[in-house]
């Protein structure tokens, strides 16, 4: 049964997950018809990674994201990992973030928030 499944993007191709070379924002048409936007900003500075989280303390704001280049916002590579979650390869070739969909979702209010804000999130 499917009716029970959580929303998931309805595919991972240029008309359902779109974040263009050199956008700052990617957005995810989800399985339950809605669409949400993430700042590259706010995906990069919650990183769900170990090299940027640690192993021990949740997913906190990566203050370094801060001052950080272009580079570092810009997507160059997103795969689908299982049925789960969404992999993001980032032009300054950090690759370790995999984005479960039930994290994008959490993080889609985020939109447009200020960096104190962000700063605080913390998630589920």
């Amino acid at each position: 049964m499917t009716g029970n499944r959580a929303p998931h993007p309805t595919a991972l191709h240029p008309l359902r997950l779109r974040s263009p070379r050199g956008a700052t924002v990617t957005e995810i048409d989800w399985s339950d018809g809605s669409t949400t936007s993430h700042e590259h900003r706010t995906l990069r500075g919650l990183c769900p990674c170990a090299q940027c989280q640690g192993h021990d303390r949740g997913i906190r704001w990566v203050e370094a994201v801060e001052q950080a280049s272009k580079l570092a916002f810009e997507i160059t590579d997103l795969e689908q990992v299982g049925n789960y979650a969404i992999g993001i390869t980032w032009a300054d070739r950090h690759t370790g973030g995999i984005y479960a969909f039930t994290y994008l979702r959490e993080l889609a209010p985020l939109f447009g928030k200020p960096i104190e804000y962000l700063r605080a999130f913390r998630p589920r």
